[in-house]
């Protein structure tokens, strides 16, 4: 596995209006690897996935994927690129049917090697809803769905933003079961979770936000659990 980074950013500031969400981020992620983003809510953790895909208002600073910069770029050429993302909500077209959803992963993504059948061999469960519409679906359903349609869009980084929210803890683990297969094939994983242990424990390397600043930085290994706890609240 190489250690140069698929993903660096540097200096990532994002503002709404008047108001600064994000401040001088630095982050970067590499082939293979998984790395967990946790921190309170409204610390800024989704703005950090949303601004890597120019969905997040005003940003300034660096994003350089594969060492070419994207910062400022339409999120279609984005994704095209090779950065797909599992939005907190699902956000699936509910008039259309599975396989449609998929389909519309793969027209936006870089229409390489990503086929539908990977999918289901990784989600066995997802091929028997394929030709059910999208909004049939239960909650749990529909997040297998929507984390399929990222996949197919072959993407170098998979950007995964609370994807166990209000999800059955069966479903929950069926998701975390297959990032290791994907992490094997050299996908770089970014993982936004309110689950602070899980996330932990999927990841190799960690960065906690807190007030739209990085708070620590580090391996999830190496850091004990008051030093997350100081880092995730702050000192008030």
């Amino acid at each position: 596995m190489t250690t140069e980074p698929v993903l660096a950013v540097s200096s990532l500031s994002a503002s709404y209006g008047k108001f600064r969400a994000l401040t001088d981020v630095d982050f970067d992620i590499a082939p293979g690897e998984i790395v967990a983003v946790i921190g309170a809510n409204g610390a800024g953790k989704s703005t950090l996935l949303r601004s890597l895909i120019n969905q997040a208002g005003s940003a300034t600073g660096s994003v350089r994927l594969d060492g070419k910069e994207i910062l400022g770029l339409p999120t279609a050429e984005i994704i095209h690129r090779g950065i797909a993302l599992v939005p907190e909500g699902r956000r699936l077209f509910p008039s259309l049917t599975v396989d449609e959803n998929l389909r519309l992963g793969w027209e936006v993504g870089r229409r390489a090697s990503a086929r539908a059948e990977d999918f289901f061999n990784l989600f066995p469960i997802a091929a028997e809803l394929r030709p059910r519409q999208a909004g049939a679906l239960s909650g749990g359903q529909q997040q297998i769905v929507a984390f399929g349609r990222a996949l197919m869009a072959d993407p170098r980084v998979l950007l995964c933003d609370e994807i166990s929210l209000g999800l059955a803890p069966r479903v929950v683990d069926e998701i975390y079961a297959v990032l290791p297969k994907l992490q094997a094939r050299g996908l770089a994983i970014v993982i936004v979770e309110r689950d602070v242990k899980r996330a932990l424990k999927a990841a190799s390397r960690f960065y906690c936000l807190l007030e739209g600043r990085v708070s620590l930085a580090g391996s999830c290994r190496d850091n004990t659990r008051a030093d997350v706890s100081h880092a995730y609240f702050g000192s008030h």
